[in-house]
């Protein structure tokens, strides 16, 4: 039903919103229109409503905020109210219990028509459906900034942790450099002065062997007793300060490592060579208490296995995968095995020790990854993975399928032959 008259229309409708059931959607498109029906029978019937019911009001994007609530339409309902700001309306709209529809439209010269469709529902639905629609979106959009401006926070607090971890890195990384800077410079003249003690031992020991012939035998057991406890202390003083050498040496290749300064020095090598010296190495290493117990066995292979890597970091890998295994074993065989397959040479090392933790298995080849109470920095494998990747090579690791107690752990490593990459 089309009405000119405006004081008609809005009184039809006034009776319509004073006694609604559940809601009253009211949309504006635009700040003036929102004054105009304050002096309205409509303002008036809104402020009275008989029954509570739900107020919903959307207005357009182009009214602002503290305009509209110095409006005295907003101001009387604003506490009992819903109110968005939308876009998409035009004219003005009120919605009762989405059945009964009065819209206010205003043509070119300014003439307001009244249309109400309280007989015809599903007009009133698909306006209320249009409605609603502008309404969750208006929520949804609300929902995506907030989400977006806290998603902006979290990416901001990770962007200054990142930098926080990057100094903390940075940090450690020089302090890693200079503490292994500041143990080898006493350790080299350590070392010196022991053997030069060891020297004078020696020829000590060489002039007390011709004093026994006058001295006696009780004097010559005396000086044995004395040169024997000075030997070893000797011996613990070199062993020790050479056991600091290892690690100081060990942090500046990992400060290397980690600041991308750790360089090769490559050469065509038969890995066969470079093994056997490494176990070589290792069974002198071998210390007295575990020397008749633990053995090692090398099963070289048929061919010449040649590669193309630095000589002192592959015998620096071998004889660290070779420490490890002597030191978790107690007693038995540690194998050893070349072979060839395809384009790599694979070396095998498998040990009948206590074999690789389950908690340690997943980060064996990190930094600081160690929970053994035989000791040990944590870097050794993580610097033999280096090593071994640095030559386009691969490592890995794993406990032996045994039934015993000490069932063993191998560790295998490959590297591309001569010529293959």
């Amino acid at each position: 039903m089309k009405i000119i008259d405006p004081i008609h229309a809005y009184s039809l409708f006034a009776s319509e919103i004073y006694n609604a059931q559940s809601e009253v959607l009211i949309a504006v498109d635009s700040l003036l229109n929102l004054e105009y029906l304050t002096g309205t029978e409509l303002a008036d019937s809104l402020k009275n409503i008989s029954n509570p019911v739900s107020v919903m009001l959307l207005y357009t994007e182009g009214n602002h905020d503290d305009q509209l609530a110095t409006t005295p339409l907003i101001s009387s309902i604003k506490n009992y109210a819903q109110i968005k700001c939308v876009s998409g309306i035009y004219g003005t709209i009120f919605l009762i219990d989405n059945s009964k529809l009065l819209t206010i439209n205003e043509d070119d010269n300014g003439l307001k028509t009244f249309e109400i469709y309280s007989n015809n529902e599903s007009i009133a639905k698909n306006i209320g459906s249009l409605l609603d629609s502008l309404w969750n979106e208006r929520e949804m959009l609300e929902s995506i900034i907030k989400t977006s401006d806290k998603l902006a926070d979290t990416n901001k607090q990770l962007i200054e942790t990142n930098e926080q971890l990057r100094i903390h890195d940075k940090m450690q990384e020089e302090f890693i450099k200079i503490a292994a800077h500041e143990l080898r410079n006493p350790i080299t003249p350590i070392l010196g002065y022991a053997e030069m003690l060891e020297l004078e031992q020696e020829e000590q020991e060489e002039e007390e062997k011709e004093q026994d012939v006058i001295t006696g035998e009780i004097e010559k057991n005396k000086n044995k007793n004395k040169n024997e406890a000075r030997r070893d202390n000797i011996q613990g003083i070199i062993r020790n300060a050479d056991r600091l050498y290892q690690i100081s040496s060990l942090f500046l290749d990992v400060a290397r490592i980690e600041a991308k300064t750790f360089k090769l020095v490559k050469e065509q090598l038969n890995l066969a060579d470079v093994l056997s010296n490494a176990i070589d190495d290792q069974i002198i290493a071998i210390s007295p208490s575990k020397r008749n117990k633990v053995k090692l066995k090398y099963t070289p292979a048929k061919d010449h296995i040649l590669v193309d890597a630095d000589r002192i970091r592959m015998t620096q890998v071998i004889f660290n995968l070779l420490n490890n295994a002597v030191k978790f074993t107690n007693e038995g065989i540690i194998s050893i095995t070349l072979e060839k397959a395809k384009n790599k040479a694979i070396v095998r090392i498998q040990d009948p020790g206590i074999g690789i933790d389950p908690e340690i298995m997943p980060k064996l080849f990190s930094k600081f990854a160690t929970k053994s109470d035989i000791g040990g920095t944590g870097l050794g494998l993580y610097l033999t993975k280096s090593i071994i990747e640095a030559h386009g090579g691969t490592i890995m690791a794993g406990n032996n399928q045994n039934q015993d107690d000490n069932q063993g752990a191998t560790f295998t490593f490959s590297l591309p032959l001569s010529g293959q990459r």
